[in-house]
């Protein structure tokens, strides 16, 4: 029975490497899609949780003839409408000076929610 076991951790974990490995590909596949379509840039780098997606950027500004590099960050957030039986999605762009407003803010929301679920259970 344990060989069983283990035989079935090995399944899901590989299961879950070639899922992440699809969607890798898909997502450079759109990039390289955007990046045609538009001659925008793609994202230096990009991070998904579910349906939560975060990208750093690369952006470049002239100022007094001298161009310079600087990052951002975007984080996009995806849903199905059933209604409109159409993908939605909310994004939201950050200066590097944000991410840490950003982390404090989400950290209190976190903190408030599960504190109320707590709060709940007790009454």
């Amino acid at each position: 029975m344990r060989a069983t076991s283990l035989y079935n951790q090995f399944v899901l974990l590989y299961s879950k490497a070639i899922r992440a490995s699809i969607e890798t590909r898909c997502e450079k596949q759109e990039v390289l899609k955007m990046e045609k379509k538009t001659g925008a840039r793609p994202p230096v780098k990009t991070y998904r949780s579910g349906s939560i997606q975060g990208a750093v950027w690369m952006n470049e500004r002239e100022k007094e003839g001298q161009i310079f590099g600087f990052k951002t960050a975007s984080l996009k957030r995806s849903w199905f409408d059933k209604e409109k039986n159409t993908w939605m999605n909310e994004s939201m762009n950050l200066r590097k000076q944000d991410v840490t407003k950003a982390l404090l803010i989400l950290g209190k929301l976190q903190e408030d929610l599960l504190l109320n679920v707590e709060d709940e259970e007790n009454e």
